[in-house]
């Protein structure tokens, strides 16, 4: 995104812990951010947030940008495997070599997590991506190592 001069904006509300596998979860995240990264012209910007959401309260991902969008024909469709919106979303900077996988890896990983994946996109605007996870209960600290008793006197 930097080298696009792409604005890319974190914000989290408070620390928030999911349970799942990290390498899966880090693919999903990565995935969000190389199309909403590839799709967004130079200058544009890319949101991402996480926060709590509902009730009970779940993890809430959003992956925003400002890129080209998606035709409303085409959004239900963006997480079929091998799909490919159209013309103008391939203007990307990988020469039509994205196979369309993506969203639908995401997808899978997401729902195998017990959550819900969205897409709400406007054609020369941007696109917004939603993910809802299950909150897990924080770490526990790291317990301090115990401390080796002295031995008692020994009396002889």
């Amino acid at each position: 995104g930097e080298e696009r001069g792409l604005a890319i904006d974190l914000s989290a509300a408070a620390p928030t812990f999911v349970a799942g596998d990290a390498p899966q979860l880090r693919q999903v995240l990565g995935n969000l951010l190389d199309n909403a990264i590839r799709f967004t012209p130079s200058g544009g910007r890319v949101e991402v947030g996480v926060r709590l959401h509902g009730q009970p309260a779940a993890a809430l991902l959003t992956v925003a940008d400002t890129g080209v969008g998606i035709a409303d024909p085409h959004i239900s469709r963006v997480f079929d495997r091998f799909f490919k919106a159209d013309a103008a979303r391939s203007h990307d900077d990988d020469g039509g070599r994205s196979g369309g996988l993506g969203l639908s890896i995401c997808k899978a990983i997401v729902e195998r997590h017990g959550g819900a994946i969205s897409v709400s996109s406007t054609a020369g605007i941007g696109t917004k991506v939603t993910v809802q996870l299950p909150l897990a209960p924080p770490p526990s600290p790291p317990q301090p190592p115990h401390l080796a008793q002295p031995a008692a006197a020994m009396r002889t």
